[in-house]
């Protein structure tokens, strides 16, 4: 009888770590209990476009929010969360931070400093529909550092109308490579430029500071990353063709060791979202196929 008792706890037991177990695959109940944080600043409009990790394990987010009270104003938003998932309170206002610059302004990327200073690029409509390429500077617990650019804000143009960052990379020496595009539709370049830690534009780049890159009348990157020597990988596309992936040095310049050129045309992809390097330096991109009906796609 007491055998038997045993053996039905014992199965009891198993059956509730069974059903309390979480499968590969699942969401993680230790991040807000549910896996699942949602995070609401003011208004109706408010999105993430990008997150990064610190070497703390705490995740900042940079996006936009709608502050506008019921008008659409869209603002510079970060919020920086524990690795529980719940808002770091030791950050900005409750853990979230919004920075007004103009009409509306976009976070697109996120960079951190190897002091742990939060560089955010994107950019900012200052009005009739004219955007600048916009850089936001802040210190860890989400103030503005004064130290960079113009009381931690840098607007930079390339073109007089669309000036829209859309990637930020830091090289080795923390100089800042910002890449996005410029121009008027339906007329666009690739334009990247690189900025001294202080915010600065750094003229020994490219001769000006700026490198422009044209294919076709409309042409952009969405991506760019840093390899360990320096030299800078960016994604780039053209609306009537495939996908490009250059290399260029530190300095600038198109890197002839690179298919020759410094430029490799992708087989299959359409725009490359993010790209990465392994351990053994070979590059990876990933994006889609095309702008209808498209795939993942890694190369």
């Amino acid at each position: 009888m007491n055998a038997n008792k045993i053996i039905i706890v014992t199965c009891l037991i198993v059956n509730q770590i069974c059903l309390h177990a979480q499968l590969a695959g699942d969401p993680d109940s230790t991040f807000n209990e549910t896996g699942i944080v949602l995070t609401n600043f003011a208004g109706d409009e408010d999105a993430i476009n990008d997150m990064m990790v610190q070497s703390d394990g705490k995740i900042i987010a940079g996006g936009y929010a709608d502050m506008g009270g019921g008008i659409t104003n869209l603002d510079f938003a970060l919020a920086r969360y524990n690795t529980d998932g719940s808002l770091d309170m030791s950050f900005g206002t409750d853990g979230k931070v919004t920075t007004e610059l103009g009409d509306d302004e976009y976070i697109t990327s996120l960079a951190i400093q190897s002091d742990g200073k939060i560089i955010t690029g994107g950019w900012a409509d200052n009005g009739f529909f004219y955007t600048d390429y916009t850089l936001v500077r802040y210190n860890t617990d989400g103030s503005l550092d004064m130290s960079f650019g113009s009381e931690g804000i840098v607007f930079l143009d390339y073109e007089v109308i669309i000036n829209n960052l859309e990637d930020l990379a830091l090289q080795s020496d923390g100089k800042i490579i910002a890449v996005g595009k410029t121009g008027a539709y339906p007329f666009y370049d690739i334009t990247l430029c690189r900025l001294n830690i202080n915010g600065t534009l750094d003229t020994t780049f490219a001769d000006t500071g700026w490198k422009k890159i044209h294919f076709v009348d409309y042409n952009g990157t969405l991506a760019v990353t840093i390899q360990n020597d320096d030299k800078i990988i960016i994604g780039a596309y053209e609306i009537s063709g495939p996908a490009r992936l250059i290399r260029l040095t530190e300095n600038g310049e198109f890197d002839n060791s690179f298919n020759g050129t410094g430029i490799v045309i992708s087989p299959t992809m359409k725009y490359i979202k993010d790209i990465a390097i392994t351990s053994d330096n070979k590059i990876i991109i990933a994006g889609n196929t095309s702008n209808v009906t498209s795939d993942f796609c890694l190369e």
